[in-house]
């Protein structure tokens, strides 16, 4: 799972691979696998679920892709924690980003680059 406001990198093994707190394992040893049967989440706790929820919901509200609001949520610095008042200011933020974007007809990304430095983050489309 690739989504850095959800699951962020939280260090480096010794052949330079990322290490986060959430990862796919076969159960069968065969990494390879593509067979949905044989992969299990490792790592998964009640917290990510939570933040997984939110950010499917917000993901489908906003109609942008996957990367788009991972981007958007670290440039903001939504966490989908508990602090409600908080939230409510960085998903005001998220709205208005939008508006700004259509209004400029601008990518999202290059809107983002108001609030933080220019992404060179590369995301994997797997579809």
């Amino acid at each position: 799972m690739l989504c850095d406001s959800i699951n962020p990198v939280t260090g480096v093994d010794g052949s330079g691979n990322a290490i986060r707190a959430i990862s796919i394992v076969s159960i069968d040893g065969d990494n390879s696998s593509c067979e949905l049967d044989n992969l299990k989440l490792s790592g998964v706790t009640t917290t990510h679920l939570k933040k997984i929820h939110l950010f499917i919901r917000l993901w489908k509200k906003t109609g942008w892709t996957l990367f788009d609001l991972d981007r958007a949520c670290i440039a903001f610095g939504l966490d989908f924690g508990n602090n409600v008042v908080q939230n409510k200011s960085k998903l005001n933020n998220i709205a208005q980003t939008d508006v700004l974007a259509k209004q400029l007809r601008l990518p999202l990304e290059s809107i983002l680059a108001f609030w933080r430095s220019i992404s060179t983050r590369s995301y994997i489309d797997y579809f």
